[in-house]
């Protein structure tokens, strides 16, 4: 499967299926690959609240590609760790801002489950490293992921779409860790309206002040 199959097949909830292939895909691949992305996007957009901001297809494709490389890594033990970490340490081609947070959370979304595979094979994997580090650089795409501190969600939080979409992943994954910024919790709050109590309670009780220590504005 190639990384355009790795993406149509992550999004279309089909079985992902990756080869044992570590070298960068052609320029043909990349075309193809920003086709598929396109027609995700023009589909996924229509789904969140708000106005998305608009894709950056180079952040997309770097996403797509580091999430197939790490999927490799974790099924094709051999490859060295040299190499793990060389590939998951490629800086990404923009700075942080609700458009690039957008375009590689299309990719990026799945972390917290790669990640929780990652770690049931060793937790001071290579693998589990880079994915942490990555976890931490995107919160977006990071809710449920557990032992990450002072986030900075400051690129995003401001946008009504990603903020709304944030505030959601927090209450759907029940992560009040995320809950220690004060932005993040005005985002919670306005998604669970009155109805928190009954919505998620966890999240309720936290927001309340039950979560331990002071709820506090992250340093970012």
């Amino acid at each position: 499967m190639s990384v355009v199959e790795f993406w149509s097949a992550l999004h279309e909830g089909g079985s992902v299926v990756v080869e044992n292939d570590c070298a960068q895909p052609s320029r043909q691949e990349i075309e193809l690959l920003g086709q598929a992305i396109q027609t995700i996007d023009s589909q996924s957009r229509l789904e969140l609240a708000y106005d998305p901001p608009k894709l950056v297809m180079d952040v997309a494709a770097w996403a797509a590609t580091m999430m197939y490389r790490s999927a490799q890594f974790l099924v094709y033990r051999e490859i060295d760790a040299k190499t793990v970490q060389q590939e998951l340490k490629r800086p990404y081609p923009a700075a942080p801002s609700a458009e690039v947070c957008y375009s590689a959370d299309a990719a990026l979304r799945v972390l917290p489950q790669l990640l929780a595979l990652a770690r049931g094979v060793a937790q001071d994997d290579p693998l589990v490293l880079g994915l942490l580090k990555l976890a931490q650089d995107w919160p977006l795409s990071s809710v449920g992921v557990a032992d990450l501190k002072d986030l900075d969600v400051s690129p995003f939080i401001e946008h009504p779409s990603l903020r709304r979409l944030y505030a959601d992943r927090i209450i759907e994954r029940r992560d009040v860790s995320r809950l220690t910024d004060a932005r993040a919790r005005a985002a919670v709050r306005e998604a669970l309206g009155a109805h928190g109590q009954d919505i998620a309670p966890s999240i309720a009780r936290a927001l309340e002040g039950s979560l331990d220590g002071s709820a506090k504005q992250s340093a970012c």
